[in-house]
Order: C-alpha cells, then sequence, then structure tokens
C-alpha cells in the first residue's frame, strides 16, 4: 500500500500490509498498557477488488495517523515511516 499525507502532507508510506501488522505487534509488546488503534483486517471475500483495496489503504493511512499521534517518538513507528534514527534524537 502506498498511503499518502502521512506523517505529513508532503510524505507517502509504501508498505505491504503484512509490515503493518509487525509495526502493530511491536508496539503492542513495547507498550502493553496502552490502547492502541484497531488495526484494520485485511481478508475480505472480494480482496481483489480495487474498492476494497482503496477502502482498506484510507483505513491504514487513518490507523498510521493515529499511531503518529500517540508514539510518535517511537523508534518502531520512526523506521517504519522512514525516518532516519539520527533525526529521532
Amino acid at each position: 500500500f502506498r498511503i499518502h499525507g502521512v506523517p505529513s502532507p508532503g510524505w507517502f508510506v509504501t508498505r505491504r500490509y503484512s509490515q503493518f501488522r509487525t509495526l502493530h505487534q511491536q508496539l503492542r509488546a513495547n507498550h502493553p498498557g496502552l490502547t492502541l488503534p484497531v488495526l484494520p483486517g485485511k481478508k475480505s471475500y472480494f480482496a481483489n477488488s480495487n474498492h476494497v483495496a482503496e477502502k482498506r489503504k484510507v483505513r491504514l493511512a487513518e490507523y498510521l495517523r493515529q499511531i503518529l499521534d500517540m508514539l510518535s517518538d517511537d523508534s518502531s513507528v520512526s523506521k517504519f515511516i522512514g525516518v532516519p534514527e539520527e533525526a529521532n534524537t
């Protein structure tokens, strides 16, 4: 998925769904008491439909925006969106 406007309007992030799932699992492990946004599901009866893919892309963008609002200084998040480590210190 290529998500535009995350973390800011001029940016885009291109990641596979499995990378979103890995990020979510890392965040759950690193912040056990924190209620994270729900990661949108992957499965659909019409998974090849462009409409379904667009809806999932919108949901993943919203998920990522919520994660950035909550955990923008987390190193896993920074790495996921492509911010160099030295820029996050």
